[in-house]
């Protein structure tokens, strides 16, 4: 196993922690509940499972759904040109094709996972990475975040099979004319509030 090889597979190992730590850093609810979603070998959302509250299940998936958005060409590549930088200069048969194939990776990653992964492999690699390297370290992080929005709809599945925690929101479209003029009252108080405190 190479140097190179070793490095990556610290990292990799170091990606699979970062849910705990980073995965959450810009959802405030998953990283409340951030234990409940890191995922744990052979253990599964049952009837024995603790559960999360439904509306805190609702806010977490809206919360990775949006961490989950990926970055755009011109984020991955500076994330790439970034990536590229930070090692000496090295023989490429075509440094543009290199940048661009390496873009292409952190362009279909959140912009915040490439950030880590910038971080994570400039620090443990001694030599360029190689774009497989960049996908396969990206590919976890992802992974964990993928794996953590699933672990909330399985909970949310678990509250609908156990009927204990019935969903509490009641639509718009849901209220009679009555209702519906309350609100829109109330909505319209918490504006007019808003906009004289700025």
């Amino acid at each position: 196993m190479s140097e190179t090889q070793k490095a990556i597979a610290t990292v990799t190992s170091a990606a699979v922690s970062v849910p705990a730590s980073t995965q959450f850093q810009q959802a405030p609810t998953s990283h409340k509940y951030r234990v409940y979603l890191t995922p744990v070998a052979g253990r599964k959302v049952d009837e024995w499972t603790k559960l999360i509250p439904v509306s805190d299940c609702r806010q977490i998936i809206s919360e990775l759904d949006g961490l989950l958005i990926p970055a755009g060409t011109k984020t991955a590549t500076r994330q790439a040109e970034i990536l590229i930088g930070s090692y000496p200069a090295r023989e490429m048969a075509d440094p543009t094709i290199f940048i661009k194939g390496i873009a292409s990776i952190f362009s279909e990653t959140p912009k915040d996972i490439g950030q880590v992964a910038v971080d994570q492999l400039t620090r443990a690699c001694k030599w360029l990475p190689t774009r497989s390297e960049v996908a396969m370290v990206c590919g976890d992080m992802v992974n964990a975040r993928r794996a953590a929005l699933r672990i909330a709809y399985d909970q949310l599945e678990e509250h609908r099979k156990r009927g204990k925690e019935k969903d509490t929101a009641v639509r718009y479209t849901d209220l009679n004319e009555k209702q519906k003029a309350e609100f829109d009252k109330t909505i319209s108080a918490s504006i007019k509030t808003m906009g004289a405190s700025t």
